[in-house]
């Protein structure tokens, strides 16, 4: 048996089906979830020392009160430090959906920090703001399709002018600056969960 907190909210990605996307009016919510999130992945990296790795607006759950808690642990890893952690990760530990929630290095080089999490952040925001998946416009056919192109592309260059785009008339412009710093190719200017 495995006993676990009983959660009888949605899925985040099921609350955004059932009442719609967060933009425009609804931005504060969005708000709301992402400080949420923040605070929860300051803790986990800086207190438990975890890295999720497969953050996603499914594996985020939304209480009946309106707050989120992060669940689906299963390819989380602990970090001895900080700020730096190798890890290798195969293909076949990234399923299709969750590919197009990892950031560049991932695919890059195998070489990675808990700023993974972020970038995931900023794809979540995106999922908030459109109901749609990041990358949803490419239409990958595989996840190999999806794992080549996020690796190999300047891929903060070629989301903005689409973010920008699409999302400029219905969020804060604050709230598209939010994503494109989470979803900084390079990962030292990326900004830590703390920052």
């Amino acid at each position: 048996y495995i006993l676990m907190e009983y959660i009888a909210g949605k899925t985040l990605i099921e609350y955004i089906e059932a009442y719609g996307v967060l933009s425009g009016q609804q931005e504060p919510l969005a708000q709301k979830f992402i400080k949420q999130l923040v605070i929860a992945l300051h803790y986990l990296h800086e207190t438990c020392h975890i890295i999720h790795r497969d953050l996603k607006a499914r594996n985020i759950l939304v209480t009946k009160q309106g707050n989120i808690k992060v669940c689906d642990f299963g390819s989380a890893t602990t970090t001895t430090t900080t700020t730096s952690t190798t890890q290798q990760l195969h293909a076949q530990d990234i399923n299709f959906h969750t590919a197009l929630w990892t950031a560049p290095e991932l695919f890059i080089d195998d070489t990675y920090n808990e700023k993974i999490d972020i970038w995931s952040l900023g794809c979540i925001m995106i999922e908030l703001f459109t109901g749609q998946t990041p990358w949803y416009y490419k239409n990958f056919q595989n996840m190999f399709q999806a794992m080549y192109h996020i690796g190999q592309i300047d891929a903060k260059s070629e989301i903005k002018p689409f973010l920008i785009a699409d999302l400029k008339d219905i969020i804060s412009s604050t709230a598209l600056d939010f994503i494109m710093l989470c979803l900084h190719n390079d990962v030292e200017q990326r900004p830590s969960a703390k920052q």
